[in-house]
């Protein structure tokens, strides 16, 4: 273990592995990307007891 604790982030990976499905799927269909604020993925924050 790590001493103190880190904060860290957790990230959606499955959410970021289908937007990026779907924006490649656009771009080679020759649709138009997904704009910059339709690219959200669910992030959490995990706080740790090192402050």
């Amino acid at each position: 273990m790590v001493e103190p604790p880190l904060t860290s982030v957790a990230l959606d990976t499955r959410g970021l592995g289908a937007l990026a499905i779907e924006q490649v799927a656009r771009l080679l269909s020759g649709a138009e990307a997904l704009a910059a604020d339709e690219l959200v993925v669910r992030a959490e924050l995990r706080l740790s007891g090192s402050a």
